[in-house]
Parts: C-alpha cells; sequence; structure tokens
C-alpha cells in the first residue's frame, strides 16, 4: 500500500493549530521574569533617588552643625579669655575702665591728622565673669594717607591697654564729584575688654 501522507487540512484544522502555536509561544515567553526584572529596576531606581536626596540633606545637616560648633568654639575661647582676663592680677590696668577714653581716643586721631568724629560707644556685659566689651565704632573715616589711616590705627592700640581691632574695612571709592580719586574710607571698630565695677 502506499502511504498518500494525511489528509489535506481544513481551513477550521488551520485555525486550530494556529491557535494552538500562539499560545504555546505565549506560553514559551518569560513574561513573568520580564516582569520581575522590570519591578528590581524601578524598585532601584527610586531607592537611588531617596538616598540621593538623604545624602544632600546629611551633607546640609553636616554643614549646619560644623557652623554651630565652630561657633561654640569661639565663644568658648571668647569666654576663657574674658575669664583670665577678670583673674588677671598682674597686669589689672589693661582691663580698668579708663574715663578719658573717649577724649584720649580724639587726642590720638588729631596726633596722626586724621580727623574723626566722636564714636558710637556700646557695651556688652559678659554672664558670670565680672567683664564687659567696650566697642567704639568710627565709619567713614576718610584721609588721603592710607599710611595716616593705619599708624592712626596702630597708635590707638598700642596707646591705650587692651585695645584691639575689632574689624577694619578699606575702600578706595571710584572718582566721583566729590571725592578724589586718593581719598581713602575706613570703617574701623576698636574693641576692649574691661573690668565691671
Amino acid at each position: 500500500m502506499i502511504d498518500q501522507g494525511s489528509p489535506p487540512l481544513t481551513r477550521e484544522d488551520r485555525e486550530e493549530l494556529a491557535t494552538a502555536a500562539i499560545n504555546a509561544d505565549r506560553r514559551n515567553t518569560p513574561v513573568g521574569i520580564l516582569l520581575l526584572g522590570g519591578g528590581v529596576l524601578g524598585l532601584g531606581l527610586v531607592l537611588l533617588i531617596a538616598s540621593f536626596f538623604s545624602i544632600r540633606g546629611a551633607k546640609a545637616r553636616w554643614a549646619e552643625d560644623t557652623d554651630r560648633v565652630g561657633k561654640i568654639q569661639r565663644l568658648a575661647e571668647e569666654f576663657d579669655t574674658l575669664t583670665l582676663a577678670a583673674n588677671d592680677t598682674t597686669n589689672i590696668s589693661a582691663h580698668e575702665p579708663i574715663p578719658s577714653m573717649l577724649p584720649d581716643l580724639q587726642r590720638i586721631a588729631e596726633s596722626n591728622g586724621v580727623v574723626v568724629v566722636v564714636p558710637k560707644t556700646s557695651y556688652s556685659t559678659t554672664m558670670n565673669t565680672g567683664t564687659r566689651i567696650a566697642l567704639f565704632v568710627y565709619t567713614n573715616v576718610k584721609d588721603d594717607s592710607l599710611t595716616d589711616l593705619l599708624a592712626w590705627v596702630q597708635r590707638t592700640t598700642d596707646s591705650i591697654p587692651g585695645m584691639r581691632v575689632d574689624l577694619i574695612k578699606l575702600s578706595l571709592p571710584a572718582n566721583t564729584a566729590t571725592t578724589t580719586a586718593t581719598q581713602w574710607q575706613m570703617d574701623v571698630t576698636f574693641a576692649r575688654t574691661e573690668l565691671v565695677q
């Protein structure tokens, strides 16, 4: 007998075979694994973004804490200085109040050829040290000679016991109708630790 092969497929058989092939192909595609991989990738991305913001926040807090520690250390050093000044009986004159302070400051400025007005004066008492800090603020002091201005500052700190420069700002204004190109402008604050009596 001669094998003539399988009988020809009908249209319904072909559709059934195509549907079975599509279903088998779907079963062979690892959709679950792809979804799981995508989910893990998405979770990793979310964690990466969250850690980035967490690191930024930690850096900001670290900078604030570092600044706060620096301020505390400066205050502690100032407190130690004031405590030593209050307990220093060998050099008590450097911290005693000077009743003629303002006329002395004026006289020193005049002797250096610098024209100044009476400074703004303020006092800040420190707690439990028996001392206070006296501030003498000069603003907008002008002179053609930078040397004269700096000599006045130096002579002030040399002539008055315990006097120091707390702040100094120098500028050379632009040439305008009211100033000359060589006129220096200075703001200076002198500070002195004094015993409270």
